[in-house]
């Protein structure tokens, strides 16, 4: 079995989660954080679909759907998988080379101004960011808060950024806007005591103290409304103001009442605040989660359902590799999409992850998943020993050529 460390942008994770992002075990990854918010994923041999189809059926013409990537860093290193192995899970990238933390680095822009524009002519059209935040009370849990740190994570205190931060993040979506993309997704992923999943004495969810929450929004909301401000008129921006916070009815679980709890006060303070639907609650169905993610996808949309206005998308992160779970799960979230009456959005996988690519394109051809509008895939690819392995410029090697773009 081989390990791999994955920088993920969801900050939660079910039974194997860390006080950084999260960590999942599958039959082909597993998963599990620590104090520098890496996601770890040890593979098996991947099972690809067998999903073969007569010529010019219509599995072989192009799928009707949106393709795109998620960026964080601006330099993934050219030996990834070497210096991994060597130097441990984070050692392909830099808190340097962080995208929202750095794009006042004209450095770091520029390179980031030339992925867009070549991702975009390759046929992207949609792209998604990530930047992480701790607030400074609460440093001293994550020792890799230093903006030196492979996340570069923000600090916040008492809920305020330092305003280069918003400042960054607006330039960047101006910068989306010009490439030509219409869809930008931003994630904000929070760190320490106030995610939810926060591990202590051995306990997921332990450690997460809820009076942080007025801090996160206050933060977050910094953030999104330096975007709101910028004029905008070729860019739909949606933010995922809970990434993969997505829960299930399972009262015994602490983590998924902190999850329950941190959804229901996120999404009221967004409608308070911007009373709009450029909102998202990401889904994560990953190792060994496919049974708890057909839980938490119609128990949550279900919640959904009652807000007004609804969130933009039903955003699912797949990290499974097997036909069958796969298949299970796209079903679920169909379902919720439609019962929200909202497009599906797949906003992570493996980048190289064919056997999702391959079912995806299986159930189309039998007029099945219809509401899948965007798949967007993260720069990692199954098996690698890294947080990220794929430089932007790689990230579409895969999925490009099974879903063609006009």
């Amino acid at each position: 079995m081989t390990v791999s460390t994955t920088i993920r942008s969801g900050v939660r994770a079910i039974h194997l989660k860390g006080a950084g992002l999260f960590f999942a075990c599958l039959a082909a990854a597993v998963g599990t954080a620590d104090a520098h918010g890496l996601r770890l994923v040890a593979s098996a041999p991947m099972c690809r679909a067998e999903l073969v189809s007569a010529k010019g059926s219509t599995m072989d013409r192009p799928a009707e759907i949106n393709i795109g990537y998620t960026i964080t860093h601006v330099q993934v290193a050219t030996d990834a998988d070497a210096a991994c192995a060597a130097r441990g899970k984070g050692a392909a990238v830099s808190g340097q080379d962080a995208l929202i933390a750095h794009y006042n680095d004209p450095q770091v822009r520029g390179a980031a101004i030339d992925d867009l524009g070549d991702l975009r002519r390759a046929g992207a059209s949609v792209v998604r960011t990530v930047f992480w935040v701790s607030q400074a009370a609460d440093v001293s849990l994550n020792k890799s808060a230093s903006p030196r740190g492979p996340l570069a994570r923000m600090i916040a205190r008492n809920g305020i950024l330092p305003e280069q931060y918003p400042k960054n993040l607006a330039r960047f979506a101006a910068d989306v806007q010009q490439a030509g993309y219409k869809l930008l997704v931003v994630v904000f992923g929070n760190q320490g005591r106030s995610a939810p999943h926060c591990r202590s004495a051995g306990r997921w969810g332990e450690c997460y103290d809820p009076a942080y929450d007025a801090r996160t929004w206050s933060a977050m909301a910094e953030m999104i409304r330096a975007v709101k401000t910028e004029s905008l008129p070729r860019l739909r921006v949606v933010f995922d103001i809970a990434g993969e916070y997505c829960f299930a009815n399972k009262p015994k679980m602490l983590v998924e009442r902190n999850a329950e709890h941190y959804v229901r006060y996120m999404t009221a303070r967004y409608h308070e605040t911007f009373g709009d639907h450029n909102y998202i609650v990401s889904c994560l169905a990953g190792a060994h989660q496919a049974a708890l993610a057909e839980a938490a996808i119609p128990y949550s949309a279900a919640f959904l359902s009652r807000l007004s206005p609804k969130p933009a998308f039903f955003d699912l992160h797949v990290y499974l590799n097997s036909p069958a779970p796969i298949e299970q799960v796209l079903v679920a979230a169909d379902a919720a999409a439609r019962r929200l009456g909202v497009p599906l959005i797949i906003g992570e996988t493996f980048a190289n992850n064919v056997v999702l690519f391959d079912v995806i394109k299986h159930m189309r051809a039998a007029n099945r998943l219809d509401s899948l509008q965007d798949i967007l895939v993260w720069p990692l690819r199954m098996g690698s020993k890294c947080s990220i392995d794929l430089k932007p410029t790689g990230v579409l090697n895969w999925v490009l050529p099974a879903f063609p773009q006009p």
